[in-house]
């Protein structure tokens, strides 16, 4: 089964108070590094959702929202729709820690399964590193058109319907998920000031 992969960047950052996607990790902007992340799964697309500022156009293919301010499911629905792999993965540029390892386990989960994969950490859904599969766009559109943005229902539905299975996360993979939303939070995950 063939995916395609998105970087979820269309965030407006301002808690942080400047793009995150432009802040600086070992030597490159975050977005240049989670696209690498992306890259390492193999996908035979990768796509931007959301327009950034920081990251220049020629880096992938920039599908600008359909849906703009919905929050992550509107980006997630518009690439949704404009990919015709089975599969979709998709990772936050704002999750820095999380692995191209890790990401290969939840694409080859969706391979062997046909289903996708939304890691849950204590009961609690990690919907921006994941793969949802094509079929539930639907799913995504009707959310929206309800104007219900939040990821959890959605995300809900489609397990429901039996489109895409819970990957529990382990103690040891916790970490991967660590992201930020202000100064102080990237300081704590131990990188660069911004």
């Amino acid at each position: 089964m063939l995916h395609n992969a998105a970087l979820i960047a269309g965030g407006k950052s301002t808690r942080m108070g400047r793009d995150k996607a432009g802040l600086v990790l070992d030597d490159r902007p975050l977005w240049q590094h989670q696209l690498e992340t992306l890259t390492t799964t193999r996908p035979a697309a990768i796509f931007v959702a959301g327009k950034c500022a920081s990251i220049p156009e020629r880096a992938a293919y920039t599908v600008p929202d359909e849906w703009p301010d919905c929050g992550p499911l509107g980006g997630i629905a518009t690439v949704l729709a404009h990919s015709s792999a089975p599969c979709l993965l998709v990772l936050a540029v704002d999750m820095p820690a999380m692995t191209s390892a890790y990401l290969s386990t939840l694409v080859a989960h969706a391979m062997r399964t046909g289903r996708g994969a939304v890691p849950q950490l204590g009961g609690r859904w990690e919907p921006l590193a994941a793969v949802y599969p094509r079929s539930s766009l639907p799913l995504a559109r009707l959310a929206l058109a309800r104007k219900d943005f939040a990821m959890r229902p959605f995300i809900e539905s489609a397990r429901d319907a039996g489109l895409l299975d819970a990957v529990k996360v382990s103690e040891s993979e916790r970490p991967l998920f660590a992201n930020f939303n202000t100064p102080e939070e990237w300081a704590k995950l131990g990188l660069a000031n911004p």
